[in-house]
């Protein structure tokens, strides 16, 4: 089953569409375990002679070596068989609880109200990881109707964490240090990209955040001129070459609005440090 993403630009935004996901989470986990029979299946595969000749471990992509131990890796859930991995990363590939959501600068912005929305969202105790007692590094929410009534299953837990505690610098620098080749996470959320447009992605792009002051900025169907990255903080306006990098990537990714345009900055900067971490 997949599940197509969906980004929505709102304001006062609920967590009525999170509970929906959790509990869609917590049925979907809960009927694979006990209700899918193909979990009865769980060693069902291909040959083991097709496991022998298999060149590359599905797990870490790469090739086996003599004397390696090869298995049959399976999902553990649907019974599903996945492909011959080294037994050490079977062993450690399991099945987890924990939804990580991420936020940039959380602890310094977004941190209070949202502790105090998804307290109350729904049921279950809330777990801080505190820097001061004004600043939070992290806090998990756990979902106590997920888990069953013998404790056998743990419950689903929401884990919020602070993207930025886990960088060393600035997430430009983090974009331009990264080996091109290495952006996996980042070449699959723009697959449909050709290597030239992509290319334009690898790089942090500057953000009119003093222009942007409303929903209504976000229609524009223009890139603002370079005047409107002034920065009355810094004094500060963005570079000619940057201005001009920002200007090629609408003009040759032909994205059609500016919220559509400006969705990639967010991407591109969260990809370098996915890689990372």
């Amino acid at each position: 089953m997949r599940v197509r993403q969906v980004v929505v630009c709102v304001q006062n935004a609920s967590w009525g569409g999170l509970r929906v996901v959790v509990r869609w989470r917590a049925w979907r986990t809960g009927a694979a375990r006990h209700d899918d029979p193909r979990v009865q299946r769980a060693h069902e595969g291909p040959h083991p002679g097709a496991v022998r000749i298999t060149a590359r471990c599905h797990v870490c992509g790469k090739p086996f070596a003599v004397g390696d131990t090869r298995v049959r890796d399976h999902c553990h859930l649907t019974g599903r068989y996945r492909g011959p991995a080294h037994s050490t990363y079977n062993l450690n590939y399991k099945d987890s609880h924990v939804i990580p959501v991420i936020f940039h600068n959380l602890s310094d912005y977004d941190a209070h109200f949202i502790i105090e929305d998804v307290a109350n969202a729904f049921e279950g105790s809330v777990e801080l990881l505190p820097l001061t007692k004004e600043r939070y590094i992290a806090f998990t929410k756990n979902v106590a109707n997920t888990a069953d009534r013998y404790g056998a299953r743990a419950c689903v837990k929401l884990r919020f964490i602070d993207s930025y505690k886990f960088l060393s610098t600035s997430l430009d620098k983090l974009a331009s240090y990264f080996d091109r080749s290495h952006m996996r996470i980042l070449r699959a959320e723009f697959r449909h990209l050709f290597e030239e447009e992509f290319q334009l992605l690898t790089r942090k792009d500057e953000f009119p955040y003093e222009y942007v002051d409303s929903v209504e900025r976000l229609l524009e169907t223009r890139l603002p001129p370079r005047e409107s990255f002034h920065s009355s903080l810094t004094g500060d306006t963005v570079a000619g070459d940057d201005y001009a990098h920002a200007t090629k990537r609408v003009e040759q990714v032909r994205y059609r609005e500016p919220r559509t345009v400006q969705r990639p900055v967010p991407k591109n900067g969260r990809s370098p440090p996915g890689g990372c971490i």
